[in-house]
C-alpha cells in the first residue's frame, strides 16, 4: 500500500495511551455493504440486484452518474480488504448484503425473507456469531417509497412506506424466531436488526413534544414494536396518524395495524439494540411559507416538523450530515430511558468528505469527539454500549452520492483499474483507539534514553499572548493593551492581543489539550490573580508587565514570584534579561551581589567616562543578604546562542541582549552553520543548552535546574512541522546528556508554547505553538501539530527517541534479529589520514574517475571515520538489534602490496564482515594463508565482543567484477576457489581456537538473485543459473558431498573440452580441499535484492554481463519480468516473491539450517525523505520473509536492511541512494536525516510485527 502523510504520528500506527479507557470487552469494528464495494456486477455467479437495475436505467439519479459495476472491486480484492481490517486491529468487519429483490410493500416478502435467512444460517451459522437481519429498514422504506430516490424507485409516500416498515419488522421477526428456535441452541449466536437514527432536539422549549414525536417516528417506529413491553407501533405515532388519516377522509389509518399475533411475533425479537448514528437535528414547526424537506433528514410533512442543523454544528461535504457528537450521547440516554438496560451496539458512525485527503484531520476529529461521547455514555450515564463501528473501512459507492462522498478510513483511487488502497490519518487514529481501548489523541514513542521518573515536562504561555477579552468588565487594560492600541505600527502585522487565542473563554479547551498531551504542568502567566483558580489543574506562573526605559515598547515581563492555592511559585527569567550572571550571582552565589567581573568592568568604564561612581548601583550589605539564597530552584529560558567577538573597525554592535553588548564592546552573532528560524534572532544551536547548563552548575553549584521555556519559531501554519520536531528532539537530547553525562540536576523542561499566540512585536507572524491556532476564524480553532504528537510521545515514555511503536498481528519470532548494514569504503572517508593506507577502491577510483557514474569517490563519503558515534546513535534510535559494518584492518598487520585496517571503535556496533575494500590478488593461491592470518588478528582484537562473523561478503560479485581486472572464465573461477578456501581456513581457525573461548558463529555471505524460467522449456536452464550463482558457493560448504555443484562441474568440463582445452577451466578441488571447505558454516548468510527470468537468447540477441544480465558461459539471457517495478538502479527490479522462493529453494537444496538475510534494500536517485517506494519495498520483502518462516517453515533468524546511510555505491557513486537515512553530500558536515523508511523499519523492529501502513513523516527536501 502507498504511504500516508500524517501530521507526524511519527509512526505508522502509533500506540495511544489514555486514561479514558473503554471496557475490556468493548468491540471496535468497521462496516461496509456489498453493492457499495463489491463490483463484478455481471460475473457468472451473480444476478443483478435492484441497485444494478435502478442505476443502469436511471443514471441521472446518481450525483456523478456513476454506478457500482466495479466499485472497490472487493469481489476480487476481498483478501486485501480483510488484511486491511486485520491490520487496523478491528474486532469485527461488518459487511451488509443487499437484497436483490424489490417489493417490500408486498406482504409475501415476509416469508421470502425467512427462507432467505434460513439459507444464510445454514451456510454460515457455524462461523457467524452476530447477525443483523435488516440494515436501516426505515431509510430504505422512506427513500424508496416516500422519495422514490432509492432502488427500486417507487413513489408512494404515507402508504407504501408504512407497509414497507411493517413488512420489514415482520420479516425481521420471522428471521429472528427462526434462528432462536432452530439455530441458537446449536451455534449460540445473536440476532437483531439495525435502525438509523438522528438525534432530534427541540429548537426551543415550545417544540419539545414535537421533537419527541420525531424521535418516535424514527427510532420508535422500529424500536417500540421490538423492545417495548407492549409492542406494536409507538402509541403517540399510532394516535397521530389515525387522527390525521380521519381528517383526510380515510376510513381507517394509513398506518397499517398489527394483529395481536403480529405484535407477539415481533415483540422481544432482539439480542441487542443495533443502530447507526451520523448527525442530529433541531426540530420546530415551519414558519409561514417555509417548505418542509424530505423525511427523515430535513423534516416530516406527516407531523408538520421542520428539521435543521444548529448554525454552530460543523457541516461535512454531505449536505445531510452535520457534526453533533453530543447527539450520540443524548440518543443513547433516550434509548435507555425508553427501552431499558439492554446491550447497545453502534453499527455505523462516520464522516463524509468530497476530498481525497489522506491527512483527514476533520475525520479524525469526528471520530475522536464521537468516541468521547460514547465513553461518557458508558461511564457517566451507565448505558451498556458494547460496540462501536466506523463507517466505513473503504471509500465506496455512496448510493445517490456515487463516489463524490468519501467516508473511508482508507482511500480508494477509483480512477485506477486496480483500485489501490491508502490508509488515511483516521485509519491510524482509529487503530490507536483500538490497540489501547482509549479515546485519547496522543501517540506513544519508545526509547532507551529515558529521563528520570521525577522529571517534569510542561508547556508555557503568557496571559496577554493568549487570553484576549481585553475589555471584559473584570479586567483592566494592561501596558500591552495600551501600547499596541497606541502604536500599531510597532507590531509587525499591526495586530494586538484583543482576542488573541480567546483563552479567556476557551481555557477549558486549552487545559484539555494540555491534559491530552500528558503535560505535567502548564505554565501560564496571569494578570488577574482571581482567575488563577481556573488553572489549578496545572502549575501556574504569574508575571507582571513593567515599562521599559526605551520608547520601543514594554520590556518583556521580568521576574515575579507568586503562590496561589495548589500552584507553585517560580523565579521566572524571561529572555529580555537573559544575561545569566546578572540575575544569578546575587541569588545563587555564596558571596552574593553583582558578578565581580561585571562590577569591576562597569566601575572602571564609568570612571573613564567621568562618572564619580559606577553606573551599576551597588547593593548594601543588607540587600546582599536579603537577596542571597532566595531560591528553591534555578529557572531559565533558553532559545538560542551566539558567538562573541570584538567588532572590527566600522562594525556596529547590535542591541543587547540579542545582537551585542556595547557596554563591554562585544559583538554577538550566530555561527554560519546554525540553522535559522523565521525569527531573525533565533538560530538553532542545541549544544548551547547543554553547555549553558554545565556553566551554570560550575558557577552556581548542584542546585535544581528547571528549563522554563524552549521553543521554535516559524512563520508558516504548518501542521507537519518537521523543523520544530527536530528542534525539540535535538534540544531534549542535550538536556538528557546534561543529566546523564554532566550530572546536572535538571528536573523540568518546558516547551514554548502550547498555542500559537501573540508574540509581542512579531504579532501573529511568529508561530511557536505545539498547537496551531487559526486566528482568521472567530472561534480560534486549535489543531495539534506534529510537534504536539512528538512531545506527547516524549512525555508519555520519558524518552527522547524519535521512533514510534506500531502493533501488528503478523509477528516475527521473539528471537528474530533486525539490523542494517554498510561497508567501510562506502561510508568512512578520511582516505588519507595517517593511520590508514589506500585501499584498492581508493586507487581504482582515483585512477579511473570515468568508471564512476558521477566521477566521485569515497575520499570523504559519509565521513563516518569522524562521525561514527552519530551513526551508532542513529542505529540505536532505530532500535537495531545489530549494525553490520565491513571494516578494513590496515595498520594492524602488513602484507606485501596491501594493508588492512580496523578502527577499534566500530566493533561495538554489531556484526563484522569484510571483502569489497580488500586487497588485489584473489586469483593468487597465497591469498588463502594471508586471509587466515588476517582473520587471526581480527579474532584476537575483537573476539571478546563479536559473536557473529562474516568472513567474506559477496565473493561471487567481487570475483566477477573485481576492480579493473578482466579475466572471465579463468581468473574468476580461480578467485571463487580461493575465496572458498580462504573462508574455510578462517572458519576452521575460529572453530578450533576461538569458539571454545568466545562461543561465536562464523559463515560467509553469498549474493543471490532468484531466477525462474521464462517458460517451461527453460526450467533446466534456470536451475543451472541458480547453481552457477548460489550453488557455486553453497554446494562446497553446505552439501553433504562438497565440491562444485555437479551440474556446473559437468557443464564447464564438457564446454572446455569442446573449446579445445585439455582440462576444465573450472579448477578442481582436491579431496583435502573438499573436506577442508565442507561444513564450514554456523548459518547460511545471503544478500537478496532482485530476481530475473531466464531464457536462451534469440538470434542476434546479446547476453549481458554476469551475474546481473546473463551468463555467456551457459548461454543464458536474464531479464526482469515487464510487471516488476524498476528502481533507479538499472539492475534492481522489485520482485519480493523471489526472496521467499529463493529461501524455499535453499532449504530444499541445503537443508534446515539457520538462514540469515544480510542485505536487502531499495535504490533511488532522489533525495526524498518521504520515500514511499522504499517503504513499500521493505514492507513487501519483509512480508515474504514472514511467509517463508510461518508457511514454508524456513528457519530465517535475521534480516538486514541495506543500508543505514546513503553512501558511495561503487560504480554508481552517490547517484544511487539506498539509505534509511539521508546524507547530504553537498555539505561538509554530511548531515543525516531519517527517511520515512527509517520510521517504518523502526516500527517493525520495535514490535517484531508487520503493520500494513506506510508512513510519510518527512517532506521532500
Amino acid at each position: 500500500m502507498c504511504c500516508l502523510k500524517v501530521i507526524v504520528f511519527s509512526a505508522l500506527i502509533a500506540v495511544v495511551c489514555g486514561e479514558r479507557r473503554f471496557p475490556v470487552a468493548f468491540k471496535f469494528g468497521a462496516a461496509t455493504a456489498s453493492y457499495q464495494v463489491e463490483g463484478a456486477w455481471n460475473v457468472s455467479d451473480k444476478s443483478a440486484s435492484i441497485w444494478d437495475t435502478f442505476i443502469h436505467n436511471n443514471a441521472s439519479a446518481i450525483v456523478d452518474q456513476s454506478n457500482g459495476d466495479v466499485a472497490c472491486d472487493s469481489y476480487h480484492k476481498w483478501r486485501e480488504d480483510l488484511n486491511l481490517a486485520s491490520e487496523l486491529g478491528l474486532d469485527f468487519y461488518r459487511s451488509v448484503s443487499d437484497i436483490a429483490v424489490s417489493g417490500w410493500a408486498n406482504p409475501l416478502i415476509v416469508e421470502w425473507f425467512a427462507d432467505y435467512a434460513r439459507v444464510a444460517y445454514d451456510l454460515f451459522g457455524d462461523r457467524i456469531q452476530s447477525w443483523i437481519t435488516i440494515n436501516e429498514g426505515m431509510i430504505a422504506c422512506e427513500a424508496t417509497y416516500s422519495m422514490g430516490s432509492f432502488a427500486p424507485g417507487i413513489y408512494s409516500p404515507g402508504l407504501g412506506s408504512y407497509l414497507c416498515n411493517k413488512n420489514v419488522l415482520l420479516a425481521h421477526a420471522k428471521a429472528w424466531r427462526l434462528y432462536d428456535e432452530e439455530y441458537k441452541s446449536k451455534y449460540g449466536g445473536k440476532v437483531s436488526l439495525t435502525n438509523q437514527i438522528m438525534w432530534a432536539q427541540a429548537y426551543s422549549e415550545e417544540y419539545e413534544d414535537l421533537a419527541e414525536l420525531v424521535l418516535q417516528m424514527s427510532a420508535g417506529l422500529y424500536s417500540h414494536a421490538i423492545y417495548s413491553k407492549e409492542g406494536g407501533w409507538p402509541p403517540s405515532v399510532e394516535k397521530y396518524i389515525a387522527e390525521k388519516s380521519a381528517r383526510e377522509g380515510y376510513t381507517r389509518s394509513r398506518l397499517p395495524p398489527f394483529t395481536d399475533e403480529e405484535i407477539d411475533l415481533i415483540k422481544g425479537t432482539f439480542d441487542f439494540y443495533a443502530f447507526n448514528y451520523y448527525t442530529g437535528r433541531l426540530v420546530r414547526n415551519p414558519k409561514e411559507g417555509e417548505k418542509i424537506g424530505k423525511w427523515p433528514f430535513y423534516g416530516c410533512i406527516e407531523i408538520n416538523a421542520l428539521m435543521e442543523p444548529a448554525p454552530e454544528w460543523p457541516p461535512t461535504s454531505s449536505k445531510r450530515f452535520f457534526e453533533y457528537p453530543e447527539g450520540l450521547r443524548r440518543l443513547l440516554s433516550w434509548l435507555k430511558k425508553n427501552y431499558g438496560d439492554v446491550e447497545y451496539r453502534i453499527m455505523e458512525n462516520g464522516y463524509a468528505s468530497d476530498k481525497r485527503d489522506i491527512n483527514d484531520i476533520d475525520r479524525v476529529n469526528y471520530y475522536k469527539t464521537h468516541l468521547e461521547q460514547v465513553y461518557l455514555a458508558i461511564t457517566e450515564d451507565n448505558v451498556n454500549v458494547t460496540y462501536y463501528t466506523a463507517w466505513t473501512l473503504l471509500d465506496n459507492f455512496e448510493w445517490v452520492d456515487g463516489y463524490v462522498s468519501k467516508f473511508g478510513l482508507i482511500d480508494v483511487d477509483f480512477t485506477k483499474p486496480d483500485r489501490p488502497r491508502t490508509p488515511r490519518s483516521s485509519a491510524y487514529y482509529y487503530a490507536n483507539v483500538i490497540s489501547t481501548r482509549s479515546c485519547a489523541l496522543i501517540a506513544v514513542v519508545r526509547g532507551e534514553r529515558r529521563f528520570p521518573d521525577a522529571f517534569k515536562f510542561g508547556a508555557a504561555t503568557a496571559s496577554y499572548q493568549v487570553e484576549g477579552a481585553w475589555n471584559v468588565s473584570d479586567k483592566s487594560a494592561s501596558v500591552w493593551d495600551t501600547y499596541s492600541h497606541n502604536n500599531p505600527s510597532a507590531i509587525v502585522d499591526h495586530s494586538n492581543g484583543d482576542v488573541a487565542c480567546d483563552s479567556y473563554h476557551k481555557w477549558r479547551e486549552d487545559l484539555n489539550l494540555a491534559s491530552e498531551m500528558g503535560l505535567d504542568f502548564y505554565s501560564c502567566g496571569k494578570k488577574k490573580l482571581r482567575n488563577m483558580a481556573m488553572y489549578r489543574p496545572v502549575f501556574t506562573v504569574t508575571e507582571f508587565p513593567r515599562w521599559s526605559s526605551k520608547k520601543k515598547g514594554p520590556m518583556i515581563p521580568c521576574a515575579e514570584i507568586a503562590a496561589f492555592g495548589e500552584c507553585k511559585g517560580f523565579c521566572y527569567l524571561k529572555r529580555g534579561l537573559s544575561e545569566a550572571g546578572l540575575y544569578s550571582h546575587p541569588i545563587y552565589s555564596k558571596e552574593g551581589g553583582w558578578p565581580p567581573s561585571i562590577e569591576k568592568h562597569i566601575a572602571e568604564k564609568s570612571r573613564r567616562e567621568g562618572y564619580t561612581r559606577s553606573r551599576l548601583p551597588p547593593f548594601t550589605n543588607e540587600e546582599i543578604d536579603l537577596i542571597k539564597g532566595t531560591f528553591d530552584f534555578y529557572a531559565l529560558n533558553y532559545y538560542t546562542s551566539r558567538l562573541v567577538r570584538s567588532p572590527k573597525e566600522g562594525e556596529k554592535i547590535g542591541e543587547w541582549p540579542l545582537l551585542g553588548c556595547e557596554e563591554i564592546n562585544a559583538l554577538m552573532e550566530p555561527a554560519p552553520e546554525w540553522p535559522p528560524t523565521s525569527s531573525k534572532w533565533l538560530f538553532e544551536y542545541p549544544e548551547g543548552l547543554r553547555r549553558l547548563l554545565s556553566w551554570l552548575k560550575q558557577n552556581y553549584g548542584d542546585v535544581e535546574y528547571r528549563i522554563m521555556e524552549n521553543g521554535y519559531a516559524s512563520d508558516k501554519r504548518d501542521l507537519n512541522d518537521v523543523d520544530r520536531v527536530n528542534y525539540y528532539k535535538t534540544h531534549l537530547e542535550q538536556v538528557y546528556l546534561a543529566i546523564t553525562e554532566d550530572n546536572v540536576n535538571v528536573t523540568c523542561y518546558t516547551a514554548w508554547t502550547l498555542l500559537d499566540n501573540f508574540e509581542w512585536t512579531n504579532g501573529y507572524v511568529s508561530k511557536f505553538g505545539l498547537i496551531d491556532v487559526d486566528f482568521t476564524k472567530p472561534d480560534r480553532p486549535r489543531t495539534p501539530r506534529s510537534s504536539a504528537y512528538y512531545y506527547a510521545n516524549v512525555i508519555s515514555t520519558r524518552s527522547c527517541a524519535l521512533i514510534a511503536v506500531v502493533r501488528g498481528e503478523r509477528r516475527f519470532p521473539d528471537a528474530f534479529k533486525f539490523g542494517a548494514a554498510t561497508a567501510s569504503y562506502q561510508v568512512e572517508g578520511a582516505w588519507n589520514v595517517s593511520d590508514k593506507s589506500a585501499s584498492v577502491w581508493d586507487t581504482y577510483s582515483h585512477n579511473n574517475p570515468s568508471a564512476i557514474t558521477d566521477h566521485s569517490n569515497g575520499d570523504v563519503a559519509c565521513d563516518s571515520y569522524h562521525k561514527w558515534r552519530e551513526d551508532l546513535n542513529l542505529a540505536s534510535e532505530l532500535g537495531l538489534d545489530f549494525y553490520r559494518y565491513d571494516p578494513k584492518l590496515s595498520h594492524r598487520i602488513h602484507f606485501p602490496g596491501y594493508d588492512l585496517e580496523f578502527p577499534r571503535f566500530y566493533i561495538d556496533s554489531g556484526v563484522l564482515c569484510n571483502m569489497h575494500a580488500s586487497p588485489r590478488g584473489w586469483a593468487n593461491p597465497l591469498i588463502v594463508e594471508w586471509f587466515a592470518d588476517y582473520a587471526r588478528v581480527a579474532y584476537d582484537l575483537f573476539g571478546d565482543r563479536i559473536k557473529s562473523w562474516i568472513t567474506i561478503n559477496e565473493g561471487l560479485v567481487t570475483c566477477e567484477a573485481a576492480a579493473g581486472v578482466y579475466s572471465t572464465g579463468f581468473g574468476s573461477y580461480l578467485c571463487n576457489k580461493n575465496v572458498l578456501l580462504a573462508h574455510a581456513k578462517a572458519w576452521r581457525l575460529y572453530d578450533e581456537q576461538y569458539k571454545p573461548k568466545y562461543g561465536g558463529k562464523v559463515s560467509m555471505t553469498t549474493i543471490i538473485m532468484w531466477v525462474q524460467a521464462h517458460s517451461e522449456e527453460y526450467e533446466d536452464l534456470a536451475e543451472l543459473v541458480l547453481q552457477m550463482s548460489a550453488g557455486l558457493y553453497s554446494h562446497a560448504i553446505y552439501s553433504k558431498e562438497g565440491g562444485w555443484p555437479p551440474s556446473v562441474e559437468k557443464y564447464i568440463a564438457e564446454k572446455s573440452a569442446r573449446e579445445g582445452y585439455t582440462r576444465s577451466r573450472l579448477p578442481p578441488f582436491t579431496d583435502e580441499e573438499i573436506d577442508l571447505i565442507k561444513g564450514t558454516f554456523d548459518f547460511y548468510a545471503l544478500n537478496y535484492y532482485t530476481s530475473r527470468l531466464v531464457r536462451s537468447p534469440k538470434e542476434g540477441e546479446k547476453i549481458g554481463d554476469w551475474p546481473l544480465y546473463g551468463c555467456e558461459e551457459i548461454n543464458a539471457l536474464m531479464e526482469p519480468a515487464p510487471e516488476w517495478p524498476p528502481t533507479s538502479s538499472k539492475w534492481l527490479f522489485e520482485y519480493p516473491e523471489g526472496l521467499r522462493r529463493l529461501l524455499s529453494w535453499l532449504k530444499k537444496n541445503y537443508g534446515d539450517v539457520e538462514y540469515r538475510i544480510m542485505e536487502n534494500g531499495y535504490a533511488s536517485d532522489k533525495r526524498d525523505l518521504n520515500d514511499v517506494d522504499r517503504v513499500h519495498y521493505y514492507k513487501t520483502h519483509l512480508e515474504q520473509v514472514y511467509l517463508a518462516i510461518t508457511e514454508d517453515n524456513v528457519n530465517v533468524t535475521c534480516y538486514t536492511a541495506w543500508t543505514l546511510l546513503d553512501n558511495f555505491e561503487w560504480g554508481n557513486g552517490y547517484v544511487s541512494k539506498f539509505g534509511l537515512i539521508d546524507v547530504d553530500f553537498t555539505k561538509p558536515d554530511r548531515p543525516r536525516t531519517p527517511r520515512s523508511s527509517a520510521y517504518y523499519y523502526a516500527n517493525v523492529i520495535s514490535t517484531r510485527s508487520l503493520p500494513d501502513d506506510d508512513l510519510k513523516t518527512n517532506p521532500e527536501p
